[in-house]
């Protein structure tokens, strides 16, 4: 008789401590659930981890909380949330086909991404600058006519300008440019020459355009353009030292249609910044010359550095 007694109370005890546990664990995935909707996934992981502990076989607890970690984009919490729900309850229609649909749309996202990457490789460097300006600075050379070239020295040149991007490799240039250059003294032996600069201001509307490289922040370039010339001659005396008689020529300007074409080279730094090389050749063709046919022609070679904006 006492054994018989022993047997039902051990009975009676397990029911209560299973019925205890399951309502517990099935009110802290009643409140996880509540988090859940009202957008409190962290919250509603708390509440539902506790429910799954009390009662791991709560299949509905492992799906609200593979719910709450797919929203915080905890896809691989997710997943394995999700697989013990569907091993506990492999009945479970509605969590299938969400998890179908979570595949559909990976695959259509995959699908997408090569179907861009084939049509256009995504570009880095050159084709993430947009508009800039810069400053440069180098040496000029005369390279024609002949009475240019051979009275005038290697010259010195800087620049500024401004670019606006008309798409991703081309750009609208305004730029200016200031080279001197100075008398080439050895061209007149019997003669001693102060003064008589030969200066030049370019203003210039050009069009840029990249060769752009997919891999290599290094990019070649070609640029053209025209514009106006400012061309003045600073004072000059010549003293002939054969007849002991000096000349004084004074200062002229004049204004002059002036062209250029270009190549150039951009290195593209991490903050969307460049490096430059860039060399050019620049002609003025004169109005009032006497052979207005012939154009005075020099190379510009600058290092420059611009800022993007």
């Amino acid at each position: 008789m006492f054994k018989y007694w022993k047997t039902l109370i051990f009975i009676i005890c397990t029911t209560v401590t299973t019925l205890a546990h399951a309502i517990t664990s099935d009110t802290a995935y009643q409140a996880g659930l509540a988090l859940y909707d009202q957008g409190h996934w962290q919250q509603s992981i708390e509440e539902e981890t506790e429910a799954v502990r009390l009662d791991p076989e709560n299949w509905k607890a492992y799906q609200v909380l593979g719910y709450d970690y797919y929203r915080l984009d905890n896809e691989q919490m997710a997943l394995d949330a999700f697989d013990k729900s569907i091993n506990i309850n492999p009945d479970n229609v509605p969590l299938e086909e969400f998890l179908n649909t979570i595949s559909s749309v990976k695959q259509a996202k995959r699908d997408a991404t090569q179907e861009i990457a084939s049509v256009a490789p995504p570009l880095k460097g050159i084709m993430d600058l947009h508009n800039f300006i810069y400053i440069d600075g180098g040496f000029g050379v005369p390279v024609s006519p002949t009475d240019f070239t051979s009275v005038r020295n290697v010259g010195y040149s800087f620049g500024v300008g401004l670019g606006g991007a008309l798409s991703k490799t081309s750009w609208v240039v305004l730029d200016a440019h200031y080279s001197d250059f100075s008398i080439n003294t050895s061209a007149f032996p019997l003669d001693t020459i102060t003064g008589g600069d030969v200066a030049s201001l370019l203003v210039l509307l050009n069009i840029k355009s990249n060769f752009a490289n997919p891999d290599n922040p290094v990019s070649p370039y070609i640029i053209g353009g025209a514009g106006i010339s400012e061309l003045w001659n600073s004072q000059a005396t010549i003293t002939s030292n054969v007849l002991n008689a000096a000349l004084v020529v004074l200062p002229a300007a004049q204004t002059d249609f002036a062209f250029r074409f270009g190549l150039g080279v951009d290195i593209i730094l991490d903050n969307g910044n460049r490096l430059f090389f860039e060399t050019n050749v620049i002609g003025t063709i004169s109005n009032t010359a006497p052979n207005t046919n012939e154009a005075d022609l020099y190379e510009i070679s600058n290092l420059g550095f611009g800022f993007s904006l």
